[in-house]
């Protein structure tokens, strides 16, 4: 999830530069608004991952499980059909991931052991 995160954020308005004929400030701004969606997409996700949780225990790992699905496919049909609204789709399942995926790394290790699995998640980021 963090490399495609941090591959979006960070290649996307070079795409568009060089692949869709924009200028920089089109790029820029078109890659602010699908920024927006993280805005969204994280408390809504983490809304829809406890909502799961409550019916399944697994349900936060089926949802991230099923977020980094869709976002590895609709980035990838995004970026091979020059598509911005599928980009934007996939930016936020992407941005759906990291909202439950803390919150089940947390449910999962040991209670001694959580400080060290979360430094060592936002150390993978």
């Amino acid at each position: 999830g963090a490399v495609l995160l941090q591959t979006q954020l960070y290649w996307t308005s070079s795409l568009f530069v060089r692949f869709m004929g924009m200028t920089p400030a089109q790029a820029g701004t078109i890659n602010g608004y699908m920024m927006f969606c993280g805005f969204i997409s994280y408390p809504l996700s983490g809304w829809l991952a406890d909502r799961w949780a409550e019916k399944d225990l697994r349900g936060r790992m089926y949802f991230c499980a099923i977020m980094q699905v869709l976002a590895c496919l609709t980035t990838v049909a995004g970026v091979m059909m020059l598509n911005i609204p599928l980009l934007a789709l996939a930016m936020f399942f992407t941005f759906c991931i990291p909202s439950a995926q803390v919150a089940f790394t947390q449910e999962i290790v040991p209670l001694f052991n959580r400080a060290t699995a979360y430094g060592g998640y936002v150390l993978t980021l």
